[in-house]
């Protein structure tokens, strides 16, 4: 993961530092496999999914599979399954999409299904796979460098102190 001018402002700590990175690496193979120069903000994370990524995304109807049911990832079909009603909430949808994902990308080989229940919150559920899929997903759809960037420009246009 690369050092933004300022040298890194927010440490994380050594499994963290490798969920970032694994998420960094995600975001570059997007970048380079669509020609970009950079990574845009917001993260088109959808579009990713199913293009450069080439993972099936697929919305359903999945209150049959419990009520809080958000979304899925089914690592032997390299398929993530969001239910209908995240398609509702821009934010909820994006961050169910990037979690399924960290799914895809942490952890094959752990277990052929995978998925998010509503009432979990970022950090929230005791189990590591899913505390994992969250880092994940805040790491990809808020790259630490590119945020640390923005942020170090706002403070320069404003002439404030970085």
């Amino acid at each position: 993961m690369p050092r933004s001018a300022t040298g890194r402002v927010f440490e994380a700590t050594f499994g963290r530092k490798v969920i970032e990175n694994r998420a960094w690496a995600c975001l570059e193979r997007c970048r380079r496999k669509l020609g970009l120069d950079e990574i845009p903000l917001p993260i088109p994370v959808e579009d990713w999914i199913e293009g450069p990524l080439g993972i099936r995304l697929s919305y359903a109807d999945l209150s049959r599979c419990g009520a809080e049911l958000e979304g899925g990832a089914s690592i032997s079909d390299n398929e993530i399954t969001i239910d209908e009603g995240a398609t509702r909430h821009e934010g909820r949808l994006r961050f169910t999409c990037a979690h399924e994902l960290g799914h895809l990308i942490l952890h094959h080989g752990v277990k052929g299904m995978f998925h998010h229940l509503a009432e979990n919150g970022p950090y929230a559920d005791p189990e590591r796979f899913e505390r994992q899929a969250d880092r994940f997903a805040t790491a990809f759809l808020m790259p630490v460098p590119l945020i640390e960037s923005e942020l170090v420009r706002v403070l320069d246009d404003r002439g404030l102190k970085r």
